[in-house]
C-alpha cells in the first residue's frame, strides 16, 4: 500500500497551504475529509489518487504556465448531509489513459465541482451522478473544460447506472469527443437522469457525438 497524505479540516475556518506539494507516487492517496474547507494555493502534483470525502478542497490560481496535476484517479465520494465540494480555480491536470474521475460514486452521494480555472481529463471517463442514486453536478463558470477531447472510445457519462447527473455552464467552454446526457448504462432497469443547461460559454463536441437520453437513459438539454 501506498503512502497518504490526509488533510483533515472539522474547524469553520479554511486551513491554506500556500507551500508546493508534490508527490510522484501512483500508490499515494491525497486525501480531504473533514467538514471545512482546505485551499490549496501552492503548485500541487500528484501521481496517485485524489479523494474527496467531506467539506471543500479548492485549487487555487496558478502562475501563467504553471499547472495542477491532480492524479491519475480523482474520486468525490459522501455528501449525505451537506454537498462535497471540489474547486479549481487554476489550471489543472487529472488521470492518465487508464484513470478515471468520479464525481459521486455511491448511493447517497451528492457532490459537486466547480471550475473556475482550466481543467483537462485525459482518463478513460468521467462520471457525474456515476452510480444508482448518487447525485453529482458540474458547474462551469470560466476556463477550458477538456473531457477526453478527440476520443470517441473515452465518454463523459452526466448521469449513468442509476445516478442522476447535472452539468450547468455560465461560461466558458465544455470540449469532449463523446458526451452522453443521461448515459445508456443502467443497474436493474433504473433510468439515468442526465440535465445540461447552458446560460453562456459553448459546447464542442469534436469527435463523436452528443447524445441526450440515450439508451434507457432520460436526459434534458437546455440551451
Amino acid at each position: 500500500t501506498g503512502a497518504e497524505i490526509l488533510f483533515d479540516n472539522r474547524s469553520s475556518q479554511p486551513l491554506t497551504v500556500n507551500a508546493q506539494l508534490n508527490d510522484a507516487g501512483t500508490d499515494t492517496l491525497l486525501h480531504k475529509h473533514g467538514s471545512g474547507t482546505v485551499n490549496l494555493n501552492g503548485r500541487v502534483t500528484v501521481a496517485g489518487i485524489t479523494r474527496v470525502s467531506e467539506g471543500e478542497l479548492a485549487f487555487g490560481p496558478l502562475a501563467a504556465g504553471s499547472t495542477h496535476t491532480i492524479g491519475r484517479h480523482f474520486v468525490m465520494a459522501g455528501g449525505e448531509e451537506t454537498p462535497v465540494t471540489a474547486r479549481i480555480n487554476g489550471a489543472s491536470q487529472a488521470s492518465t489513459s487508464d484513470g478515471q474521475f468520479w464525481v459521486s460514486t455511491n448511493a447517497g452521494d451528492r457532490c459537486v465541482l466547480v471550475l473556475d480555472g482550466d481543467l483537462t481529463v485525459a482518463g478513460k471517463h468521467i462520471l457525474v451522478g456515476g452510480e444508482l442514486d448518487a447525485s453529482g453536478a458540474v458547474i462551469l463558470r470560466s476556463g477550458l473544460f477538456s473531457v477526453n477531447s478527440c476520443m470517441r472510445s473515452h465518454e463523459y457519462y452526466i448521469g449513468n447506472k442509476g445516478g442522476y447527473g447535472y452539468h450547468r455552464i455560465l461560461g466558458g467552454e465544455l470540449r469532449n469527443g463523446k458526451l452522453s446526457v443521461g448515459g445508456a448504462n443502467t443497474l436493474n432497469y433504473v433510468k439515468n437522469i442526465g440535465v445540461m443547461d447552458m446560460f453562456g460559454g459553448k459546447v464542442t463536441v469534436d469527435d463523436w457525438g452528443l447524445f441526450v437520453g440515450r439508451g434507457r437513459g432520460a436526459g434534458a438539454l437546455n440551451i
